[in-house]
């Protein structure tokens, strides 16, 4: 009995990948009829259980769909040409690496493509320490090609020798500013951009000495050197000291930070504040506050913002930042060319926005229950 069940299981994996194989070939078209019952157990000498048990592993992949007695069709966008898989370091539980551009992608990723045309799977907890639940169900869906792609956030480096990042395996692109592993496509965010942005706001608002703080993600000596030359451009003024970075999984040392970046005691203070990580936002202003310091009047603030949903406050800030929407579009774009054999650029960068004229998702909310 036991052996019957196991060629039972053979008989109907092979059917599997043999109809799969034909989907990923284009053998059977998009939209057509897969033959019927009768036909498929006589092409493989199987059972009728075991034929439909192949067929209903089919549907449950969205290879294929039934229509009631009109028989069994090719979904009209198959997995491995619409599911994309987004792989994130982290999981939201875990306080100390989970970030708010992580939730913020989540978030982007369930509403991007609200008809069904596409969607992206989200996979917690896939990094070189623990194979969790997610990442089995990563490896499952890899070897059953029911991706199109994939987005990594971060650095690749730490899938190195897992079926992600094996010969044969969908497109990548990973979310990272720096360039990735070879032949890996990067969709960054233009921090140049940013620091000329936050600076051209400050300018205008007759601020010349200009603190910046920021995560320890950021690459402080490239990052530091533009934002130099670009104050002496304006002629505004920095102070080595008013370069601060912090943690972001301890964000409750920006606040002693600012605390004593703005203490009245100190003999030369700052009239304008960057804050280049929207984790750091509320232990920020919470700084500013300990300090007695008024915005916008005794200093305007610009912040990095994750649109269109931003980080609570109770005082007003600017905010100018990057379109989630947008960032993962342009992975989609870049896996689908990818996966069409097209030419694409290793190194794409999204542009900056400002925060006029972008709808920031439960503000109001955020800023009414907003507690320091």
């Amino acid at each position: 009995m036991e052996r019957l069940r196991e060629d039972s299981r053979v008989s109907q994996s092979s059917i599997v990948d043999a109809l799969r194989g034909q989907i990923l070939r284009g053998q059977i078209a998009r939209g057509s009829r897969l033959p019927n019952r009768r036909d498929l157990i006589r092409r493989f000498g199987a059972s009728s259980v075991t034929v439909q048990r192949a067929v209903d592993r089919l549907v449950a992949d969205g290879f294929v769909y039934t229509d009631g007695p009109n028989g069994t069709f090719v979904a009209p966008n198959p997995p491995h040409v619409s599911r994309y898989g987004l792989l994130l370091a982290s999981h939201p539980n875990n306080r100390e690496h989970w970030r708010r551009f992580s939730s913020v992608l989540c978030n982007a990723a369930r509403d991007l493509y609200p008809s069904g045309e596409r969607t992206i799977a989200i996979y917690y907890d896939i990094n070189d320490k623990t194979q969790t639940e997610d990442y089995r169900r990563l490896i499952r869906d890899l070897r059953s090609h029911c991706l199109a792609g994939l987005i990594i956030d971060g650095e690749p480096d730490r899938l190195f020798g897992t079926p992600a990042l094996e010969p044969g395996s969908p497109p990548r692109v990973a979310l990272m500013e720096e360039a990735a592993g070879p032949g890996i496509p990067v969709v960054g965010h233009d921090r140049y951009a940013f620091i000329d942005k936050s600076l051209d706001f400050l300018h205008q608002q007759g601020r010349r000495n200009i603190a910046f703080i920021g995560g320890e993600r950021i690459s402080p000596h490239n990052l530091q050197q533009y934002f130099a030359s670009a104050l002496a451009a304006r002629d505004m003024h920095h102070e080595p000291y008013w370069w601060q970075q912090v943690f972001v999984g301890t964000p409750e040392l920006a606040r002693n930070m600012v605390h004593l970046l703005m203490n009245p005691s100190q003999p030369q203070r700052p009239n304008g504040l960057i804050i280049y990580d929207d984790n750091l936002v509320e232990q920020v202003i919470a700084g500013l506050m300990d300090a007695g310091v008024c915005v916008p009047g005794d200093m305007d603030v610009v912040t990095h913002c994750n649109f269109p949903w931003a980080s609570p406050t109770v005082i007003p800030l600017k905010r100018i930042g990057y379109d989630a929407a947008q960032t993962l579009r342009l992975c989609v774009e870049l896996i689908d060319q990818q996966r069409l054999g097209d030419a694409v650029d290793l190194m794409s960068q999204v542009k900056p926005i400002e925060e006029h004229g972008v709808s920031l998702k439960g503000r109001q909310q955020q800023e009414a229950t907003t507690s320091i």
